[in-house]
C-alpha cells in the first residue's frame, strides 16, 4: 500500500464503475437509459461468462452472474490490471433467494438426498461477493451488506471505511438483486407494490434488478499508479431508526443525524450541495418521511435543491441506493447528464459539478447518506 501524506491520509476516491442494469451490461447503456429516460426493471441481457469457463459459469446463480460482470467492468474502467489486493463489499436485499427456494422445493417434495450440494453455496445472500472473490481473484476483504434497500449504498460506505481503515488499497462495493419470483409475490399480497398500469411515482414501488458497483482507493494508491479519479467520497453517514424488520423507519431524528454526520464529516454545509440523490421508489410512507428528513437535515436548503430519483426508472431493489452513487459521479463529471426529468440537465454547470448528496432508506431502519465531489485539485 502506498504511504501518504498527512493531507491525503483517510482520502477515498471512486476510479471506476460496473453495471448490470435493466438497460443491459455496461455503463454505458445505463447513462444512455437514464439519458432517455426511459423505465426497464427487469435485466434481459444474455450474461456471458466472459473469461469465466462455461462449466462454472452454467453453475452459477443469476445475482452471482450479475456481480461478477459489474465488478469485472469496474475494475477494468479504473484500469487495475491487477486485482488481487482489492477487497469487494456488496449489498443486497435478495441474494440467494432463487436458490435457496430452489433448494428448498427439492428437499420438501424428493428428499434431502435429492437436493444439489452444488446449489447449496448459492443459497445464501453473501454468495455473490464470494464468487466474485473466488473467479476474479480479489483477495482483501469480502464482505456482505443486508439492508434492504439501503443496502448497496450501505456497502459503498462499507467499502469506504475499509480502505481508511487501512484494511485494503482499494475495494469493489455496491449492490446486486435478482428478482425472485416468490418474493415478488409476497409483495404484491402484501399491497407494497404499484397497482397494475400504473407508473409507481405513487401508489408503491416497482420491483427492479441489476447490479451497480464502484471501484474506491485511497487516493495515494490512486495517484501511485496514474488512475483517473472521477469523483471523491468526501462524507458519510449511518444510523438506525427501526421500527420493525418490515417498516419503514419511523423518527426522523437519525435519519436527520446521518445527513449531518455526512455534511460534517466532508466539511460542508447544506449550501453546499448541488442536488441530491433520493431513496423515493413509490411509497407515499417513505416519500412523506423523506422530505421531513431532508427539510430537517438541510433547513430552506431542502426544497430549492434539484433531486435525482432513478428508482421510478429501474425499480427498487437493494442495489438501487448504489446505482443512486453512480448517478452522482455522472453528474458531477458532467460530460453526460442524466436526463432532464431526473432534475440536474436544467442546473448551471458549477451547481451539476457541487457536492451531491445520495440518501437511502431501508425498511427495518437503515439510514445511510454519501456525500461525493469533484475530486481535489492534485487527486
Amino acid at each position: 500500500m502506498t504511504t501518504e501524506g498527512p493531507r491525503s491520509a483517510g482520502r477515498v476516491v471512486n476510479t471506476g464503475m460496473g453495471v448490470v442494469s435493466p438497460y443491459g451490461a455496461g455503463l454505458d447503456r445505463l447513462q444512455a437509459g437514464l439519458e432517455e429516460d426511459r423505465p426497464a426493471r427487469v435485466v434481459t441481457d444474455v450474461l456471458a461468462p466472459g473469461e469465466v469457463p462455461a462449466n462454472t459459469w452454467r453453475r452459477l446463480d443469476r445475482g452471482s452472474k450479475m456481480a461478477v460482470l459489474a465488478v469485472r467492468e469496474a475494475l477494468a474502467t479504473a484500469a487495475i490490471a491487477d486485482p488481487a489486493a482489492a477487497g469487494v463489499v456488496l449489498g443486497t436485499m435478495m441474494a440467494g433467494s432463487t436458490s435457496l427456494d430452489a433448494y428448498l422445493r427439492t428437499v420438501m417434495i424428493d428428499g434431502l438426498d435429492a437436493a444439489s450440494p452444488m446449489l447449496f453455496p448459492l443459497t445464501v445472500p453473501n454468495a455473490p461477493a464470494a464468487q466474485c472473490s473466488i473467479l476474479i481473484g480479489l483477495h482483501g476483504p469480502g464482505l456482505t451488506v443486508c439492508s434492504m434497500e439501503a443496502s448497496g449504498l450501505e456497502a459503498v460506505v462499507v467499502g469506504t471505511d475499509l480502505i481508511r481503515a487501512g484494511a485494503a488499497p482499494m475495494v469493489v462495493a455496491g449492490g446486486v438483486d435478482d428478482l425472485p419470483a416468490r418474493v415478488v409475490e409476497a409483495w404484491r399480497r402484501l399491497r407494497l407494490t404499484a397497482h397494475a398500469g400504473m407508473t409507481g411515482t405513487e401508489n408503491g414501488f416497482l420491483p427492479g434488478e441489476g447490479a451497480y458497483v464502484v471501484t474506491l482507493e485511497a487516493v495515494g494508491e490512486a495517484r501511485a499508479r496514474g488512475a483517473v479519479v472521477r469523483a471523491e467520497v468526501l462524507g458519510t453517514g449511518m444510523a438506525h431508526a427501526g421500527r420493525g424488520s418490515h417498516r419503514w423507519p419511523g423518527a426522523i431524528g437519525p435519519a436527520v443525524a446521518a445527513i449531518h454526520g455526512a455534511l460534517e464529516s466532508a466539511g460542508i454545509g447544506p449550501g453546499d450541495l448541488g442536488s441530491v440523490v433520493t431513496t423515493a421508489n413509490g411509497s407515499r410512507t417513505l416519500g412523506a418521511f423523506e422530505t421531513a428528513v431532508l427539510r430537517e437535515a438541510l433547513g430552506g436548503r431542502a426544497d430549492r435543491l434539484p433531486t435525482v430519483n432513478i428508482k421510478r426508472l429501474i425499480g427498487e431493489s437493494g442495489a438501487a441506493s448504489a446505482c443512486g452513487a453512480i448517478a452522482a459521479v455522472l453528474s458531477i463529471r458532467g460530460d453526460r447528464m442524466p436526463s432532464p426529468a431526473l432534475g440536474l440537465a436544467a442546473q448551471p454547470a458549477s451547481r451539476l459539478r457541487a457536492p451531491v448528496l445520495v440518501h437511502a432508506l431501508g425498511t427495518g431502519g437503515a439510514c445511510v447518506s454519501l456525500i461525493l465531489g469533484p475530486p481535489v485539485a492534485g487527486s
